[in-house]
């Protein structure tokens, strides 16, 4: 078994001596041997998981001990000092208070189950005091005509001023991660600034224009003209453009290519449950990569 104790010192009080002392007063009375002391001074780290007192509930096993002077000394907060508690409880670690002497045994009975539910209760009673507070504010200050909220940003980026040496590396192939190591930000931010700020290459989109068949051939039931960056969009808008006109909903498709030089490439798309589709077909030698050369898309519904 260890002996721990955790003292958090405030801006005011930066001595540890005197808490110390108390806990080793409190060790030889109860003759639990050498301590093992964890000082750490108050930050504005507002997740305890992230301190100290983080680190010693992680590390603690099983019937070792903690003992701190007070048990304020674990957060400024009612709720973190209850979720320490539990935490520890959980682990099957004792905790001893020298000021409330108290003594939290890391046993399963019925005592130390009251104490936890009672703990529990007070923990969701004041998460739900300080959600009301809040609210009541909000709603004070909304009356008041006071903006709430986050304040609106300037709309600008630290890497603006980088924007035509990053858009050059991007055209020359450069990756995001490479870009974000080199400018100093996320991969995630610098995909958000490229999306925002890279030009379109439009050279690379082509026009189709999609139109449905009947049974006429000869007079297409609807015509709608499309420009496409990718096949992969097309293909989407095909498939939601047939099932508009056929009035189906189709949830799971069974894509197959087709590719004949002679009668052109086609895309058959079926419902796999209702035994129905409908093909997507173009009037042009190539193949589907060659998303240049389509123009005259036909959509021949099938019953």
């Amino acid at each position: 078994m260890k002996v721990y104790s955790y003292i958090r010192l405030t801006s005011s009080d930066n001595d540890a001596r005197t808490y110390q002392n108390q806990v080793n007063d409190f060790a030889v009375a109860n003759r639990l041997g050498r301590v093992q002391f964890v000082v750490e001074q108050t930050t504005l780290v507002k997740d305890w998981e992230k301190t100290q007192i983080g680190i010693l509930v992680s590390e603690a096993k099983k019937d070792d001990l903690v003992i701190v002077p007070s048990l304020v000394m674990f957060s400024r907060s009612l709720i973190q000092v209850c979720d320490v508690l539990q935490h520890f409880h959980s682990k099957g670690v004792w905790v001893a208070s020298v000021e409330q002497k108290l003594t939290i045994t890391g046993e399963t009975n019925d005592f130390n189950g009251g104490m936890m539910q009672c703990l529990t209760m007070v923990s969701d009673f004041e998460r739900k005091l300080v959600s009301m507070r809040m609210k009541e504010t909000l709603d004070r200050q909304r009356s008041l005509g006071m903006k709430v909220g986050r304040p609106v940003g300037s709309g600008r980026s630290a890497l603006d001023a980088f924007s035509k040496e990053i858009i050059e590396a991007k055209k020359n192939g450069e990756s995001n991660i490479v870009l974000s190591r080199i400018y100093h930000t996320t991969p995630q931010n610098m995909s958000k600034w490229l999306k925002k700020n890279m030009p379109k290459d439009k050279s690379s989109e082509f026009e189709c224009k999609l139109y449905v068949v009947g049974e006429d051939d000869d007079e297409p039931a609807d015509v709608r003209t499309e420009s496409f960056a990718t096949a992969g969009a097309m293909v989407r808008a095909l498939v939601n453009f047939a099932c508009e006109k056929a009035n189906r909903s189709y949830t799971d498709y069974d894509v197959m290519l087709i590719s004949d030089h002679q009668q052109g490439s086609y895309i058959f798309i079926s419902d796999s449950e209702l035994h129905k589709g409908f093909i997507l077909s173009w009037a042009a030698s190539d193949d589907l990569p060659v998303i240049s050369q389509m123009h005259d898309l036909r959509i021949n519904v099938l019953e």
